[in-house]
């Protein structure tokens, strides 16, 4: 059989599998809009494609050292971003599969949407936020959504030859449009993008809950009965989620029940009181702080030159890039922000203590 019959036979079955009006149809070439134009995959959909350049990039292997809501770094069994990417991918490819839109899409979407987070979880993107609005004096802060585009659109390497890279994944609209729009307060252009923005939301809470619950940080009775109440166990209450969204929308919106969405909003604000308030997470708050803030100041401030000869001994090709960018002209302020948010928990920490105080920062951690 001939490999375009091959690839057209493929398609065509899995045209079968959209069920719902406004699912994002698997292929028609007008539709298919890319940064550059490029041949297409003789066995793999454009959003196969899509799913396995972001799979495949160093920007996504770092997410298995990077906090999801736990600093544990020698602790196998704690969940990172990469962990809560997979069960993000999860809920959102049942959820769409259920509901009859396209898996491929809802995959790579899921597959990319954090990757633009810094350090340190959400206690590290709260520190550059309050960096760059205090500091840089910029209204603008600090946007993980964006960041994820432009990391994988920007700086992701792409093999096109032998040894040949070019800079930029080039994945297709609807895939950049779901990354760049990937909170529950967005509105993508696609039902598939939608359906990860609600998954992201429920991996968030039901499984930041068990890795607290876990460690004993779990103690305050408004938290522990506001997930009770979603179910009695991780897979209830994942199910119920599930099941809300699904009763929930029709063919105008995808949307979660009012029971889910006020149980989220109340479990994130737990969360974020334990995290600043309670003295062994607001020390780890504390240390991802003094972290960011003291590299920003000094990738900022300091010359080329010393930057380079400082963190000759920590070779990396994103190292070589960062001097690279700064010494073409170069935004200084984008392009430090976007090295810290590119960096590992691990790298950031090496990097401190090799620049600053080896010992010290032990104490927040």
């Amino acid at each position: 059989m001939e490999i375009s019959k091959t690839r057209d036979d493929v398609i065509s079955r899995l045209k079968m599998t959209l069920k719902h009006p406004k699912a994002t149809l698997y292929y028609q070439p007008q539709s298919v809009r890319k940064l550059r134009s490029e041949p297409l995959d003789p066995y793999r959909n454009v959003f196969e494609v899509d799913f396995n350049r972001i799979s495949d990039s160093k920007a996504f292997r770092r997410l298995k050292h990077k906090t999801q809501v736990i600093w544990a770094p020698s602790d196998a069994h704690i969940r990172t971003r990469q962990q809560h990417t997979v069960e993000v991918i999860n809920i959102a490819t049942t959820i769409s599969r259920i509901l009859g839109l396209n898996e491929d899409l809802t995959k790579a979407i899921a597959q990319g949407h954090d990757i633009g987070h810094p350090p340190f979880g959400h206690s590290g993107e709260r520190a550059l936020k309050k960096y760059i609005i205090e500091k840089l004096r910029d209204e603008r802060s600090f946007n993980h959504h964006e960041q994820t585009v432009k990391i994988l659109q920007e700086k992701a390497q792409l093999e096109v030859g032998p040894n040949e890279f070019i800079r930029g994944l080039n994945l297709t609209e609807q895939v950049v449009d779901g990354l760049k729009n990937c909170s529950y307060e967005s509105n993508p252009q696609t039902f598939e993008a939608r359906v990860v923005c609600i998954a992201d939301d429920i991996a968030f809470v039901l499984y930041d809950y068990e890795e607290l619950k876990e460690l004993g940080a779990v103690h305050r009775n408004g938290y522990v009965n506001t997930m009770t109440s979603l179910g009695k166990t991780r897979q209830e209450r994942e199910d119920n989620a599930i099941k809300s969204v699904i009763e929930n929308s029709n063919d105008d919106e995808i949307k979660m029940g009012e029971k889910l969405e006020l149980a989220i909003e109340k479990v994130k604000k737990y969360e974020k009181e334990i995290f600043v308030s309670e003295d062994n997470w607001a020390r780890k708050e504390k240390g991802a702080k003094t972290i960011i803030n003291l590299l920003m100041d000094y990738l900022i401030n300091e010359e080329t030159e010393t930057i380079e000869k400082a963190i000759k001994s920590l070779t990396s090709d994103e190292k070589i890039s960062f001097i690279e960018t700064i010494r073409s002209g170069a935004d200084r302020n984008e392009t430090v922000i976007t090295y810290v948010a590119y960096m590992t928990d691990t790298f950031a920490l090496r990097l401190y203590r090799h620049l600053f105080s080896p010992e010290t920062i032990n104490w927040f951690f």
